[in-house]
């Protein structure tokens, strides 16, 4: 079987972060960006991290280099909606938590969230998923 060849984006690297800079990824870094496959984290199906996507992070978003693509389009875009979903139960918590701790299905979900974020690479929140483990119980 055949390997395709890697597409080649040049290089800026006077363009990346202060903190990429600053690191031996500047001293070492080669002439162009290459395509870098990967497997996804959470569903373990096979990506590419793109030279034009390495570009626009380091160069354009200012990510660091030591930064990568590890999950696909699809289990990224879930990620992204399990954080902000989290991050809406987590403000509602710190508006009432009188009211929100009266809200059972929501602390259910919560904690449903916190224990699926670590699949796709995020923290485990052991400490908020313990909290809501223990207020459920205490309804139970």
């Amino acid at each position: 079987m055949k390997s395709t060849p890697r597409k080649k984006v040049p290089l800026k690297k006077e363009l990346w972060s202060e903190k990429s800079r600053g690191g031996l990824d500047y001293v070492f870094a080669p002439e162009f960006y290459e395509d870098k496959p990967f497997g996804c984290r959470a569903c373990g199906r096979q990506g590419v991290f793109t030279a034009e996507q390495q570009k626009y992070t380091y160069e354009v978003k200012k990510a660091f280099t030591w930064e990568q693509h590890v999950l696909c389009p699809t289990c990224f875009q879930k990620c992204c909606e399990l954080s902000a979903e989290s991050s809406a139960l987590v403000a509602a918590w710190l508006q009432n938590k009188g009211k929100a701790a009266a809200n059972l299905p929501a602390l259910r979900r919560w904690r449903e969230v916190l224990e699926l974020l670590p699949s796709y690479g995020m923290r485990k929140d052991a400490a908020r998923i313990r909290m809501l483990s223990k207020l459920l119980a205490d309804v139970a």
